[in-house]
């Protein structure tokens, strides 16, 4: 990613997620209640969900700004602005 301040984010997010996570395993552990249990145990998987879907959104942005970079990096440099501007660039 381009942006300290986005990667920061992500990865405090992430924190959060897991800290979490831990924290309905733990209760699911120590919980006698079968319903009980599963229902932490469900709030523990959709922690690891959020997890998943956290590190897509930071793959899916270093990948974005890595395009982007390179498609200006290749018209500016190796076409020539006057290409840049008659390329049918994707952004």
């Amino acid at each position: 990613m381009g942006d300290d301040k986005t990667t920061d984010i992500l990865k405090r997010a992430i924190m959060m997620e897991k800290r979490g996570q831990a924290f309905y395993e733990k209760v699911a552990q120590q919980t006698s209640g079968n319903a009980v249990k599963r229902f932490f145990q469900m709030m523990a998987d959709e922690e690891k969900d959020h997890i998943r879907i956290l590190f897509l959104v930071g793959h899916h942005l270093k990948k974005t700004f890595h395009c982007i970079a390179g498609c200006l990096l290749g018209h500016f440099f190796i076409k020539g602005l006057s290409s840049f501007f008659h390329h049918n660039c994707a952004f």
